[in-house]
């Protein structure tokens, strides 16, 4: 839970720097253990739920290491983790989850990312209208059921739209009546997604 791919409250020198670990030390180490491709058209990364939120933010943050992300159920809320604690009960008041368990697990993540610079820095919604680069803008595909237990459906939307807005192509799958738990039969389409991308 101190991930989210991140490094925890954005120090890059210490054991919870998930973030500069995955791109410095683990991708390196891995291609030359293993003597595979190191180039940006053979990587690609992907994630369930918190995972799929490290993975599409990884993959925009840093397009020059991947061509591809893909999600399943990404947890995408619909705006800021630092927005006022009586916007966020009414949110979980209407999710599966409820409101104890939502602010607890909102506690956490607002120690991950303990400023709202840190969020914005690594949320996927706000790095599409910072993305700037030489590199084409990732492949991405992400999907979210309508009765997601966390309301996530609802940044999903959001995500689309910021991303239509400029102009990115995506695959998306919204599945009527899917719980945060679709993974278990939507993983088929993520790993189809993926082999395609090779």
């Amino acid at each position: 839970m101190d991930s989210f791919f991140s490094d925890y409250q954005g120090k890059t020198e210490s054991s919870k720097s998930y973030e500069t670990w995955f791109i410095e030390e683990f991708i390196p180490t891995m291609e030359k253990k293993f003597s595979i491709c190191s180039e940006r058209n053979c990587r690609g990364i992907a994630g369930v739920s918190m995972g799929g939120f490290g993975a599409l933010k990884t993959a925009i943050k840093y397009p020059s290491y991947f061509l591809f992300a893909a999600a399943n159920s990404p947890a995408l809320p619909p705006f800021s983790i630092h927005e006022k604690d009586e916007l966020w009960r009414d949110y979980f008041k209407e999710t599966k989850i409820g409101i104890a368990l939502g602010m607890t697990l909102l506690r956490d993540v607002r120690k991950i990312f303990s400023s709202e610079e840190l969020y914005q820095l690594n949320d996927p919604i706000s790095l599409v209208t910072q993305f700037e680069g030489t590199n084409p803008f990732p492949s991405l595909y992400f999907d979210v059921g309508t009765e997601d237990n966390f309301g996530f459906q609802r940044g999903y939307q959001i995500f689309k739209d910021t991303l239509d807005s400029y102009h990115l192509a995506y695959e998306a799958f919204l599945e009527e009546g899917g719980d945060h738990f679709i993974y278990h039969h939507r993983n088929r389409f993520l790993l189809e997604f993926i082999r395609d991308q090779f």
